[in-house]
C-alpha cells in the first residue's frame, strides 16, 4: 500500500475517497480517527471499547500538546507574547491562539500535518521513520 491508499473496514480508499468521507466532520473526529488507525498499526487490534477510548484519549492528549507547541514555535515572538497577553488576562486560550494564527498568516493546516506525521513516527518507533 502506499501513501495515496487508505484503509477503512479492511478495504482500500483512494485520497478522494478519503476526503469524501472525512468531509463533514470536525477536527476533532479526524484525529479520534488519525489516532485509532495508529493503535491498529501498533498491534493493539483486540482492545475493548473502554481501553481503546482510554488510550486515544492519551494519545490524544500528547498530539494536542505537539501540535500545539509545534503551531506555538512557528509563531512570530511578538505573537507569542500577545497570546500569552491575553490568556493571562483571561482571554480563551483556542480563540487567542486562532487569532493569532491568522494575523500571522502561519499555515497552521501544514503543520498540524506535520507534527502528526511527527507524532506518527515518534508513536510507531523508528521502523517507520526508516521506511
Amino acid at each position: 500500500m502506499d501513501n495515496s491508499d487508505y484503509q477503512s473496514n479492511g478495504q482500500i480508499m483512494t485520497d478522494e475517497e478519503l476526503k469524501e468521507q472525512l468531509e463533514g466532520m470536525s477536527n476533532d473526529e479526524v484525529l479520534d480517527i488519525f489516532l485509532e488507525s495508529l493503535l491498529i498499526e501498533k498491534g493493539f487490534t483486540n482492545l475493548d471499547d473502554e481501553t481503546k477510548k482510554e488510550m486515544i484519549a492519551q494519545l490524544k492528549e500528547r498530539a494536542v500538546d505537539m501540535i500545539n507547541y509545534s503551531i506555538i514555535e512557528a509563531l512570530p515572538e511578538d505573537k507569542v507574547e500577545e497570546v500569552t497577553s491575553k490568556i493571562d488576562g483571561g482571554e480563551n486560550a483556542e480563540e487567542a491562539m486562532n487569532a493569532a494564527i491568522k494575523e500571522s498568516g502561519v499555515d497552521a493546516e501544514k503543520i498540524t500535518g506535520e507534527a502528526l506525521a511527527k507524532f506518527r513516527e515518534l508513536y510507531l518507533g523508528e521502523e517507520t521513520a526508516k521506511e
